[in-house]
């Protein structure tokens, strides 16, 4: 598994379970904040922990400026949500899966392999048009967004906030809840982040440079 994903830990079973009853069926959940690795993080683990207890989950990063997700699950390049909004892919066809325990998978729709400005409005209403049809066939469907943008992305009132303890201002925090609940979102809880912020440098680069596969192209 990825060094930072962990589909046994307590406390993200526990958001797990508290994710997954924010539906009356087939739950959606965004999870939103301001330090994407830690956004990233929490949102994978969740969906991990969701996976590994054979419930059909979805991850999709809507976070195309930094790419989180990628990172944290060390996924392959793939066209992801910037294809689907490209209109070259729909987004069951550009989820990818990962395996996050012994014949357990969860379904990833990374957010593109081009960096990239954040989602547009118009973008926005066609990402969560996606997401509601492909929502439709997985007991749990987990949103990553940064903070600015989860009343963009949402499709239900549900949000989950991240925040970095000791880093995240209070007034961030407070204006961005605010915000939410004013575009009629639900804020099911916050999580606070209380060690460092993961590191999303790919470590398959340095991996791939000591295996021999680096391709030298200057002294």
């Amino acid at each position: 598994l990825p060094p930072l994903i962990d589909p046994t830990s307590d406390a993200y079973r526990l958001l797990a379970s508290h994710a997954s009853v924010s539906g009356p069926t087939r739950a959606i959940v965004t999870v939103a904040g301001d330090v994407p690795s830690v956004t990233a993080t929490i949102a994978a683990n969740i969906a991990a922990v969701s996976a590994n207890e054979m419930r059909s989950t979805l991850l999709v990063d809507a976070d195309l400026e930094h790419q989180p997700v990628t990172s944290v699950l060390r996924l392959p390049p793939s066209s992801g949500v910037a294809g689907v909004l490209a209109g070259s892919i729909d987004l069951s066809a550009a989820a990818i899966q990962t395996q996050i325990g012994r014949d357990r998978w969860l379904e990833v729709v990374p957010s593109g392999a081009d960096h990239r400005g954040p989602i547009s409005n118009r973008e926005a209403e066609a990402l969560r048009a996606a997401i509601v049809r492909s929502a439709r066939h997985y007991e749990l469907t987990v949103v990553v967004s940064p903070f600015e943008q989860a009343n963009d992305v949402r499709v239900v009132p549900a949000v989950l906030v991240c925040a970095h303890l000791a880093h995240s201002l209070v007034a961030t925090l407070r204006t961005g809840v605010a915000a939410l609940r004013d575009n009629g979102a639900r804020v099911i809880g916050i999580v606070l982040w209380a060690a460092d912020a993961p590191n999303l440098d790919p470590p398959w680069i340095f991996e791939s440079w000591f295996a021999g596969e680096r391709q030298v192209t200057d002294a």
